[in-house]
């Protein structure tokens, strides 16, 4: 017989004659455990008589949270239409050239918003907000906007030794 272990975030508890299931977290910030009863499909907290089927009880558990989870992923990832690896590549422009990681707000359109930054050529750029109809767009132009406010604030201080590096936007 092979020896049953709880999956990580989970635990059982005896209480009166039966043994319950628990789904465990950490609450934020306090960082206080807080232990959830597993339901059922009637919605009722599941027990059990002995302590091998609530562990058994928590694997299924488990297992089924685990593919809600891969399903969820792969529905957004569908209903996105974008290229993730082109949006990590306006991701990393962006940081190269503003030093700041861009804020995704993935609403009605999606928004890239670059926070205000030190410039080495003209001093200050207050923040600024690039809007798509997906992620992709948005990074695209926020990429596009941090690029030329770069160039012009390196044309506007007559410095031969600034090498500035062009961008691929991908159509």
């Amino acid at each position: 017989m092979r020896p049953q272990t709880l999956p990580p975030g989970y635990a059982i508890v005896h209480f009166g004659d039966e043994w319950y299931p628990l789904e465990a977290t950490v609450s934020h910030p306090l960082g206080t455990p807080i232990a959830y009863g597993i339901l059922d499909d009637e919605c009722e907290y599941m027990h059990f008589s002995r302590p091998q089927d609530a562990v058994q009880a928590c694997q299924v558990h488990w297992e089924q949270e685990q593919a809600r989870d891969c399903q969820r992923w792969e529905r957004m990832a569908a209903h996105r239409e974008s290229h993730p690896d082109r949006c990590v590549h306006y991701h990393d422009e962006i940081v190269a050239i503003t030093g700041k990681e861009p804020l995704i707000s993935p609403y009605s359109t999606a928004k890239a918003l670059v926070g205000g930054y030190w410039c080495r050529f003209c001093g200050y750029h207050s923040l600024y907000t690039a809007e798509g109809q997906t992620e992709e767009e948005a990074l695209a132009k926020a990429a596009e906007h941090a690029y030329a406010t770069r160039c012009r604030c390196a044309e506007s201080v007559e410095a031969p030794e600034h090498t500035l590096h062009a961008i691929t936007l991908h159509p």
